[in-house]
């Protein structure tokens, strides 16, 4: 059996065409070739390949007749043109038909659709089902109007393998619009960027929906203590977020001042802030240093800093800002914040090690007309819908998150109406004490984890309700996380004082202390409530003791690690390889009188002035010294450093992580001693701290002496620290 050569006919819109005349038929070819088969269909109904019948065994019986070029007036490069011949494909169902090659046609004429049968028999055609589904779907190009096809002719709908692809890219394409549309809807996005060459993650926050929150989030303790990113996020479940404010690495306290929820969670007192109203209004202004602010209309204030942008021009002025840390000023990974002035919030985060002023201007370049630095370097982070996008290097104090669908009901700060006031809080405190109730379940089950996130969520919703602080500071103690817990019960302790349970709150704040005796919050808090009491003596020594703490705390030599990492930096830079650990300094094991310390082996002479007194410690690498009538500390350590690395490249290294401004510095020589005497000051809980430090090189070691002391003794101290600073002497070889 012959193939036979069937040629294919096209509907085009316009009149119908008519069969060609015999003397225009071609001839079959001749040869044998491999039959056409079909598997039979139900319905009993009888097959054709385009016009030539099948016999019984599905083969083609007899020819097929030629057909005419395709009409004037259709598509204007094919004039003229014989159609081209075409393939035999089989459906799905196994009804064999023939597919058509389209024409290439350069003016883009869309007329192919369907075939027809030139010379139709009396049992060739589809079934009469299969004629009126493609009538029904022919969608003809003359306005809209169907067009029936001319009498004695079948339409058969297109199918094979360029129709079924045809409709699954249509059906992938249209679940890829479903999918996009909640991303397109989405008031929060994530997109990467390269702008001036800078890779960039970028989160978009469109300011414009009321149900859009942006507000700082942070860690369990707050204020002085850290947690891990991933933590903070699977605990409260922001869309997004981003690091916060810097913070220092000596005390765990943040830098710029805090606002959640309309409340001051944390005074900073520096840099400049992003500063949002209840209905995402955004604000960005430098902060004076040191000097309160008044928040009340924000629900939200974030301080951090230094500005980038301002008026849509880069605005860079660090030092005026109170910024002089080398890990701000230097090169390093970047977070940032800015808006544009369509009030979308930009969340931005890159890897790469950049200063601020390329920071300035690829927020410049991403369109915001306000920017300011967020904290970076090895803190830089950001999480957008459950994954890390950018995984912080340590643990954190603080995150900028954003929340979708927040209700109105819950949006607030300190200058509604008093009646807008109570029912906002009658709000959050029925939320407040529906996860209260939430938390219940997994806490009997011991599922602490999950207890934890409710009872936390309680404690944001309702911050005026000591007993949830009460009841999360006990499954806190549970899983260990004793700073978290101290956190707790000193955050109940300052609710119990404003609503004058002055008892229950000394209470709560001293048990706070027991779990962790270098909570400032309790510190700060617990004179109050003595005073309260008419506990007069208590609260002066309470007083003394908490400045004497936050003294020390803010005496970066204080701190044995980060001596340690300032030894291992300044090695690295000599090329010298050491330990983690960097190297030990030496060890101070002379001789303590009253008012005077010798040490042969070191070959160092220090005496006291009168009123001084050294106070014993269990740090064998360092002295410490105080006053015992006034709030003085003093403070010796030597530090193993390299000879080749010059006097400022460590102080540099010192002070990096302090955030401590930096008021002036000289230098000193003469008595033996060859260096320099550099002057600081920083905002504390308790107040403006100063200090006062020599630093001295002497038998391979940086001799670091310090003093420091609160601002309203700050010009007598000088004087005793010039004291003290004659009578350290160096002696021997």
């Amino acid at each position: 059996m012959s193939w036979p050569e069937a040629l294919l006919s096209i509907e085009r819109d316009g009149p119908v065409w008519q069969p060609a005349p015999p003397s225009r038929q071609r001839p079959l070819p001749s040869g044998d070739a491999p039959p056409l088969r079909r598997r039979p269909l139900p319905g009993g109904d009888a097959q054709c390949v385009s016009g030539v019948p099948l016999d019984a065994d599905g083969l083609a019986s007899a020819p097929c007749r030629a057909m005419e070029g395709p009409p004037e007036g259709a598509c204007p490069a094919e004039r003229g043109k014989r159609p081209r011949p075409a393939r035999v494909r089989r459906t799905n169902g196994g009804q064999p038909l023939l597919a058509a090659i389209p024409p290439r046609c350069p003016s883009g004429w869309a007329g192919l659709r369907l075939r027809r049968c030139i010379a139709p028999q009396p049992s060739c055609g589809p079934s009469a089902r299969q004629t009126a589904r493609a009538n029904a779907k022919q969608v003809p190009r003359d306005g809209g109007r169907r067009q029936a096809p001319a009498a004695g002719h079948k339409l058969l709908p297109l199918s094979g393998r360029r129709g079924i692809g045809t409709g699954i890219v249509a059906v992938c394409g249209l679940v890829a619009a479903l999918l996009a549309l909640p991303a397109a809807a989405s008031s929060v996005s994530h997109r990467t960027a390269f702008v001036n060459g800078i890779g960039c993650h970028i989160v978009q926050v469109n300011l414009n929906s009321p149900k859009v929150k942006v507000t700082p989030i942070v860690a369990l303790g707050f204020p002085g203590s850290v947690e891990p990113m991933q933590w903070i996020c699977k605990r409260t479940q922001p869309t997004a977020a981003v690091t916060g404010t810097f913070f220092s690495k000596a005390t765990k306290l943040p830098v710029g001042d805090i606002v959640i929820d309309g409340r001051l969670a944390y005074f900073g007192g520096m840099g400049s802030v992003i500063a949002i109203t209840p209905d995402n209004r955004v604000v960005f202004e430098r902060v004076p240093y040191g000097r309160h602010q008044d928040w009340g209309a924000f629900e939200t204030v974030l301080g951090s800093g230094p500005t980038l942008v301002t008026g849509g021009e880069v605005a860079l002025a660090p030092r005026h800002e109170g910024f002089s840390d080398s890990h701000v000023l230097g090169r390093a990974s970047r977070n940032a914040v800015g808006l544009t002035p369509a009030n979308k919030l930009l969340l931005v985060a890159t890897r790469e090690l950049v200063g601020l002023w390329e920071l300035a201007r690829v927020m410049k370049g991403l369109g915001c007309i306000e920017a300011i630095n967020l904290d970076g370097g090895t803190s830089t982070s950001m999480y957008y819908r459950g994954k890390m996008v950018v995984k912080p290097g340590r643990w954190l104090v603080n995150l900028l998150g954003v929340y979708e669908n927040v209700p109105a009901q819950s949006r607030t700060c300190k200058c509604e109406l008093p009646t807008e006031r109570e029912a906002i809080y009658r709000w959050r405190a029925a939320r407040a004490s529906e996860a209260y109730l939430r938390a219940m379940e997994p806490l009997a089950k011991g599922e602490l984890e999950e207890a934890v996130r409710l009872l936390d969520e309680a404690t944001r919703l309702d911050s005026l309700n000591a007993s949830y602080q009460v009841r999360l500071a006990g499954v806190l103690a549970q899983q260990q996380k004793v700073e978290a817990a101290s956190g707790a019960l000193s955050r109940a302790g300052e609710i119990l004082l404003a609503k004058r349970l002055y008892k229950e709150a000394a209470s709560r704040l001293q048990e706070a202390l027991d779990y962790n005796p270098s909570n400032r919050l309790a510190q700060v808090t617990l004179p109050r409530v003595y005073r309260k009491l008419g506990m007069g003596s208590r609260a002066e020594i309470a007083e003394y003791h908490l400045r004497m703490n936050e003294l020390e705390d803010n005496l970066i030599a204080a701190h044995p690690a980060l001596m340690r990492e300032m030894s291992t930096e300044a090695y690295e830079l000599a090329g010298v390889q050491v330990t983690k650990t960097g190297k030990r300094g030496p060890r101070l094991s002379g001789q303590i009188g009253e008012r005077a310390y010798v040490d042969p082996v070191l070959g160092l002479r220090l005496e006291l002035p009168p009123g001084w007194e050294f106070v014993a410690r269990d740090d064998a690498s360092a002295l410490l010294m105080r006053h015992r009538f006034r709030a003085y500390l003093g403070h010796l350590r030597g530090v193993s450093v390299p000879e080749s690395i010059e006097l400022d490249k460590l102080v540099e290294l010192y002070y990096g992580g302090s955030f401590q401004r930096e008021l002036y510095k000289f230098p000193i020589h003469g008595a033996g001693l060859r260096g320099g005497k550099w002057a600081t000051e920083m905002v504390s809980m308790g107040g403006p701290i100063y200090c006062d430090t020599l630093f001295t090189r002497s038998a391979g070691y940086l001799w670091i002496l310090s003093l420091t002391t609160g601002e309203e003794l700050r010009e007598q101290a000088r004087q005793d620290f010039d004291s003290i600073i004659k009578g350290l002497t160096f002696f021997g070889g």
